[in-house]
């Protein structure tokens, strides 16, 4: 075997690697009949190198020409299949060409039965010192003509494709595919064609060049940057994958022609299902048949199933080159976390001046209580006083009866006073804007000190169980965990009823402390534990609760950039979990910052 067949032989293993191991690109969904295009045409550029390598060495001309009807055909179909391949690649140019496609491979078919039957073409092979060669018939030139025409076609159209191409890959790799095809040309054009017309037999190169034009492609898709032929407009269906608005291209007869997968999301469906089908039963308050100015309004969108969502619709018209209206976008944006928001928004703002309003109340009613308090202490002085001297006299039982009974009223009036004055203080904590400094504080003594506190409230048939962990210090406000703490223990207390359990723990999770009050009391109905924490929500009696205890706590422990929450617990009772960082949030932004 001389030499020279290594170049046809290699060339035959390069490109056939080409076709076994390249993958559709995921840009765009035209990139599967562009990847199997380009496999088509290394294939029959890996026939024709089999082929060369197979006649090269045959040992006579005879077995030799068995491969020529074979080569044949597949230097012809490569022509036809470069258009396509162009074609595919530029979706939105050269349409008329597009619409001829098929005559064009109906032109090589008609070319490949005449090489096949005459020798117009090639008039068969000739002996060369590396094995044989092909001899140009006297049609030749127009065999020559159309491969090359469709080469020199495909070559114009990749060069406007990388002109037009997102620039991912700085270039390179586009201009390295655009060298390559026209070194194809060139090659190609001189050792098969020129050359051999002139009667100098020369190596054939052709499928060496197409090797090189594989192995540059094989080298452009392996790059970290992605796929070499990511064209605008495939990266634009990868940008309309990832929106949370929804997008879908309508033609003018209403049919749609795009959607991403979010816009299917908000009809109900896939947005492969979408493409094809009318939008306008979608959108019927819009008109979506005609072009129009770009139009921006909140309309109901009507999903699979009749259920309707509120949306902010944007409708675009796509004009072409010459400005005539291809068709509209239209893009959707879902209102109803927006309304949430907004919802959350203003109860935040009336909440606030709400806690403007009783900061001032609690503070002109603070001054009033005192001095009654005060008042109601230096009468029931008075009265003692009056009571022990008339206690000297002999009283009838009428009188000693409304002594006794005006004491016990000036006491009740007296704890009605401190009640109101505690109920004014729970109002001005919970208006209170601003947070006291803090400090590293350990949980276990503050719990115990919560649960010292509480023990008055204890009858004898309640237990508490702590079960502390080792946790490390909290940055905190040590008055404000304990006004958290004890309203949780005393919820707990009167959940309980005078007989119960209620078990306080401690445990350390990640960078948080987790502080845990559970009790088996009563509980809480499901229907009322998502408000809870609202501000004057409460299940106890009338009289027997302001609804602020657990709306101070929760604020508190937000300031705290912490959590506070209700578990789920078996059986009866509650379980309040209460979440606290180890680090400020403060703390958290500086570090980020710096």
């Amino acid at each position: 075997m001389h030499p020279l067949v290594l170049i046809p032989l290699l060339a035959c293993v390069i490109c056939s690697a080409y076709c076994l191991v390249t993958t559709p690109a995921r840009y765009d969904s035209r990139s599967s009949r562009t990847h199997w295009l380009a496999k088509a045409l290394h294939a029959c550029a890996a026939v024709w190198a089999f082929c060369e390598v197979s006649w090269n060495i045959a040992p006579n001309a005879i077995e030799a020409e068995r491969f020529l009807p074979l080569a044949e055909m597949a230097i012809v179909l490569i022509g036809p299949i470069a258009v396509d391949l162009a074609l595919s690649m530029a979706p939105h140019r050269y349409t008329r060409i597009r619409r001829r496609i098929v005559w064009l491979y109906g032109l090589a078919c008609a070319l490949i039965m005449t090489t096949w039957t005459t020798q117009w073409f090639i008039a068969g092979l000739t002996p060369v010192a590396w094995g044989h060669s092909t001899v140009p018939g006297p049609l030749f030139p127009i065999y020559y003509c159309f491969v090359a025409g469709c080469g020199v076609f495909g070559l114009i159209a990749c060069r406007r494709i990388m002109r037009e191409a997102l620039d991912l890959n700085s270039g390179l790799s586009g201009k390295g595919i655009v060298l390559a095809i026209l070194a194809l040309l060139i090659v190609a054009s001189l050792t098969d064609s020129l050359l051999p017309m002139l009667g100098i037999q020369v190596p054939r190169l052709t499928t060496a060049s197409f090797a090189v034009l594989a192995s540059v492609s094989l080298w452009s898709m392996s790059r970290p940057q992605g796929y070499v032929f990511a064209s605008q407009a495939m990266i634009s269906r990868e940008i309309l994958r990832v929106l949370h608005e929804g997008v879908v291209f309508v033609t003018l007869e209403g049919r749609v022609l795009l959607a991403n997968e979010e816009m299917g999301n908000f009809v109900g469906c896939t947005a492969d299902e979408l493409v094809g089908r009318s939008f306008q039963r979608h959108l019927p308050e819009l008109a979506l048949d005609q072009p129009q100015e770009r139009v921006d309004v909140e309309t109901q969108l009507i999903a699979h199933g009749g259920t309707s969502i509120i949306v902010a619709t944007s409708i675009s018209t796509v004009r072409d080159d010459r400005g005539q209206p291809m068709g509209l976008v239209v893009v959707l944006r879902d209102l109803r976390e927006l309304k949430l928001l907004r919802g959350r928004l203003i109860t935040s703002g009336r909440l606030a001046a709400v806690g403007q309003l009783a900061a001032g109340i609690a503070h002109e009613i603070n001054n009033p209580i005192a001095f009654v308090r005060t008042n109601l202490a230096v009468l029931r002085d008075h009265w003692s006083a009056v009571e022990k001297a008339l206690e000297q006299r002999d009283l009838d039982d009428s009188m000693a009866e409304i002594l006794h009974e005006g004491e016990e009223i000036i006491d009740e009036s007296i704890d009605g006073v401190d009640r109101a004055a505690r109920i004014v203080r729970d109002v001005r904590e919970f208006s209170q804007a601003g947070a006291p400094e803090r400090e590293l504080v350990e949980l276990a003594p503050l719990l115990d000190r919560v649960a010292r506190v509480a023990a008055p409230e204890l009858g004898p048939g309640i237990q508490i169980e702590c079960n502390y962990a080792q946790i490390p210090e909290v940055p905190a406000s040590p008055q404000q965990l304990k006004q958290v703490f004890l309203n949780l223990l005393l919820n707990a207390v009167h959940a309980v009823d005078g007989q119960g359990t209620i078990c306080i723990s401690t445990s350390h999770e990640g960078d948080e402390v987790i502080v845990r009050i559970a009790d088996d009391g009563c509980g809480i109905p499901p229907e009322m534990a998502d408000r809870i924490f609202d501000p004057f929500f409460t299940t106890k009696p009338v009289g027997k609760g302001t609804g602020l205890g657990l709306s101070i706590s929760h604020e508190i422990i937000r300031t705290h950039g912490g959590e506070i929450d209700v578990e789920p617990r078996e059986g009866d009772g509650i379980c309040f979990c209460v979440r606290l960082p180890l680090v400020y949030p403060s703390e958290e932004e500086g570090s980020h910052d710096a």
